[in-house]
């Protein structure tokens, strides 16, 4: 009895908390239909739900979790972005000081071979534009949410 119990508030769990935090991170072709299949499935759950086995709430669980894991993830990468942007930033910013120093004659850097020093700052350049260009393009703060 305690693990229907506990399968019944899982399956009511997962219900309230696609509800709630996913919805915008559903495509908006499947989001309709995703809604409909958690009320569903909660007025499933207060009438035939009551009286049945371990499996089927199990099975209820499986079915909306697939969708529901999915636009967690998304959500939880959408969120991650702007620190992860920030970071990559700060230390381009740091490489490219270290290069700046190389060519200022720095003697801390001495021991690096100047083709090494030209190889990173190239890097530096290319991947300071990407980023550049990602946020320019709102991409990585307000990006296509729905894709992967």
């Amino acid at each position: 009895m305690f693990c229907l119990f506990v399968s019944a508030n899982n399956l009511f769990s997962i219900i309230q908390f696609n509800s709630i935090q996913s919805p915008d991170y559903i495509a908006e072709n499947d989001r309709m239909d995703y809604s409909r299949k958690l009320e569903d499935t909660e007025n499933w759950l207060y009438e035939d739900g009551e009286d049945c086995d371990k499996k089927t709430y199990e099975d209820k669980l499986r079915d909306l979790k697939m969708v529901g894991e999915a636009a967690k993830k998304r959500k939880t990468e959408f969120e991650g972005r702007k620190i992860a942007a920030e970071a990559l930033g700060h230390s381009l910013q740091m490489a490219q000081k270290a290069v700046d120093m190389f060519k200022a004659g720095d003697e801390k850097y001495n021991h690096i071979a100047a083709s090494e020093v030209e190889r990173v700052e190239k890097l530096v350049q290319e991947k300071m534009g990407w980023l550049n260009d990602s946020i320019g393009r709102n991409f990585l703060f307000f990006g296509d949410k729905e894709s992967k």
